[in-house]
């Protein structure tokens, strides 16, 4: 091999081998660099001009020339890195990411301490705890609260089940249309210290929340929600003690069906009356909703236009309302204990009130039940 005044002089052989060496999917970076550079070398480049070519400084480039002639293609590659070798890779970082992605399928749940020890245990690889976190934050893993559901427990068919009205989409698509008015109804109990949640505060600081006595502080709110048509609402009221198939009764019959009269009505015969516009209530599987003082009713209030609409069971996500519940404990209501329960009372007639106004257009009606 000599050396020309403006490059290098490359064998057949070494022509090839260049050739065979650039086409590698596995070059690390600094390496193909140096390539680069024997290659233009060899085509009569300078060393300033493969430096300008590369974007590299002409030191860099001369240093490259100098290892090929030195050492041939092999000495073209990193030098090991002094100091200990990593003791992971990335093959072990992607095998806990699998195991981590099918324990979320399973509902298993991993602390960081339990992670370093299934990688002590499974990969022979020593991986302190917080490094650990670094690396999967990096890769879009997040410490989470996990969530329960009862979804593995329901119908398979959800919403072809039960009811006069047939199909539950059927229904919502003639309320959407204002053929009907359709309301989701379902109770919710407050206590006066409130789940735990999130805030922000200040690292090193921790919100702490006291922790109330329950008793003869709880407030009860049955509720119904319309939020399709013309004219959607939520109705609700807040009652101190406990919901029972007398009480959704009546407020179906007061406050839904709007019957004058309430549920003593109801029991006339005939009662002289029809909603101006039928409607479905869409109810879960609860007790109080199939009493005889309630269900037993069915008949009577479809006379007065009112239909009954029993979900499948264990499918709370198919009743519209416990978005509205969720949404009032998790985040609207900041203060979260109440030392008695009017606080608590007034808390939750706030809460529902601005939720109300918040899916509700300015001209539909928004109205709290005394």
């Amino acid at each position: 091999m000599v050396m020309k005044p403006l490059g290098l002089e490359l064998s057949t052989q070494q022509v090839a081998e260049l050739r065979r060496r650039l086409k590698c999917r596995d070059l690390v970076p600094n390496e193909r660099m140096r390539l680069d550079c024997v290659r233009l070398a060899a085509q009569g480049r300078t060393a300033p001009q493969i430096a300008s070519i590369l974007d590299k400084h002409v030191v860099t480039v001369r240093k490259a020339l100098h290892r090929f002639l030195d050492g041939g293609f092999g000495a073209l590659a990193d030098a090991a890195r002094p100091g200990r070798p990593p003791r992971w890779g990335r093959e072990d970082l992607d095998a806990l990411e699998a195991m981590l992605d099918e324990a979320a399928v399973r509902g298993e749940i991993w602390t960081l301490p339990a992670l370093a020890e299934w990688l002590r245990r499974e990969r022979g690889v020593v991986l302190d705890s917080s490094w650990l976190s670094v690396l999967l934050h990096r890769d879009g893993f997040r410490w989470k609260c996990t969530r329960d559901s009862i979804r593995h427990q329901a119908d398979p068919a959800p919403g072809c089940r039960m009811g006069t009205t047939g199909g539950s989409a059927a229904v919502r698509l003639r309320s959407e249309v204002g053929i009907e008015d359709l309301y989701y109804l379902d109770e919710c109990g407050f206590s006066p210290t409130l789940p735990t949640g999130y805030t922000w505060a200040r690292t090193g600081t921790r919100v702490v929340v006291n922790r109330e006595d329950t008793k003869n502080r709880r407030v009860n709110v049955l509720g119904a929600l319309n939020d399709t048509g013309p004219e959607p609402e939520l109705l609700w009221t807040t009652v101190e003690h406990r919901i029972d198939a007398a009480t959704v009764l009546d407020f179906v019959c007061n406050h839904i069906a709007r019957l004058p009269g309430g549920a003593d009505r109801l029991s006339t015969s005939p009662v002289g009356f029809k909603r101006s516009r039928p409607c479905t209530i869409v109810l879960d599987n609860a007790s109080i909703h199939h009493a005889d003082a309630f269900k037993g009713r069915r008949e009577e209030l479809a006379a007065i236009g009112v239909h009954l609409f029993y979900l499948p069971p264990r499918s709370p996500e198919l009743n519209r309302i416990e978005r509205i519940w969720r949404s009032v404990k998790y985040q609207d209501m900041p203060v979260r204990a109440y030392t008695t329960a009017k606080e608590l009372h007034t808390a939750v007639d706030r809460a529902l009130n601005r939720r109300a106004a918040a899916m509700t257009p300015a001209t539909a009606q928004i109205l709290k039940i005394a």
